[in-house]
């Protein structure tokens, strides 16, 4: 027998809930960052209201959206999610949050699991019995790193120009370290954002980012799920990047450099290769870049590519009105 639970904020559930939402998404190697209430799936806005959805199945999680409410429409998005146990779940899952959605009177729903394209058979005639149609102009993508290999057979399978550049970093004296102070994150961040005005890129909330990376700080010393990575050169920061874990992947977040100070040097490289390097020893199966759909920036393409991997394009959204 299956119980719909549904909170505003996830630390309002039962214990028992929160801990059975956690098993399912440490098992799923579709989650994200963005549906993980310990990262993007936790912070609170006002602006933009969001609910946790969850069905259970006894004492386990069959079911898991975090959705936020678009403020023009009222309508519920599901950015790179739901998760569910398993594919029947996932159907009936989408047809209970169809359902509830209806009788809350929400206008509509968006759905952008983490599927790769071509792989929706399953999914895609139920779906549409169901309601359901495909948003055919979001097709996004990400590049993923398969982190089995050993680190000699994963340095040798970067591009020429990647591990050049990797190797290359100490001799120039940059380092790399972790990040775990109020001000290397404020620093960072400071860099980031200068660095999304010049670029033209909009990175996420300050506030989030602040928040995600205080909380892995604190929880560093008995789990080190991911945090801060920061290249230096002599004392002084030129570049960083955010990783995390979520479920079996870590996850690139984010990441800048500073380009008045770096010059040709190569800063983003050795911080993006600690990353790969902690992801790999924590044991997770794949490091996942992200952000490679479509008509995305070449430049950036070029640089996630450099580290090998595979591109994966991820089935369209799914949409429904209600």
């Amino acid at each position: 027998m299956s119980t719909v639970v549904v909170e505003k904020r996830f630390r309002d559930f039962d214990l028992s809930v929160q801990s059975a939402v956690r098993r399912l998404l440490a098992s799923s190697p579709l989650v994200t960052p963005y549906q993980h209430p310990d990262l993007f799936a936790h912070h609170e806005d006002a602006r933009t209201p969001s609910l946790h959805f969850v069905i259970q199945e006894g004492s386990e999680t069959a079911f898991y959206g975090f959705l936020r409410q678009n403020i023009f429409l009222r309508g519920l998005n599901a950015n790179h999610g739901p998760i569910a146990s398993d594919k029947a779940r996932f159907l009936q899952g989408m047809e209970t949050l169809r359902s509830w959605a209806r009788r809350r009177c929400y206008p509509g729903l968006l759905l952008s699991p983490d599927f790769s394209l071509g792989e929706t058979v399953w999914l895609d005639a139920p779906a549409l019995d169901q309601g359901w149609w495909r948003q055919s102009k979001n097709m996004p993508g990400t590049v993923l790193l398969d982190l089995a290999p050993p680190e000699e057979a994963l340095m040798s399978a970067l591009r020429k120009e990647t591990r050049y550049e990797i190797r290359r970093a100490p001799r120039l004296g940059l380092s790399v370290r972790r990040g775990r102070s109020s001000s290397d994150f404020e620093e960072f961040l400071t860099l980031l954002f200068q660095r999304g005005r010049d670029k033209g890129f909009r990175p996420p909330k300050r506030a989030i980012l602040l928040r995600i990376l205080e909380t892995l700080a604190r929880e560093s010393e008995g789990s080190d799920e991911g945090g801060l990575f920061l290249t230096e050169k002599d004392g002084r920061l030129v570049a960083g990047v955010i990783a995390v874990s979520a479920g079996r992947h870590a996850h690139y977040v984010c990441g800048a450099i500073d380009k008045s100070v770096l010059g040709t040097l190569p800063g983003g490289y050795p911080a993006i290769w600690s990353a790969i390097l902690w992801a790999k020893a924590k044991g997770l199966s794949h490091f996942d870049f992200g952000g490679y759909g479509r008509g995305g920036n070449p430049e950036v393409q070029r640089f996630k590519r450099g580290f090998g991997g595979s591109v994966v394009e991820f089935a369209p959204a799914l949409c429904t009105s209600v």
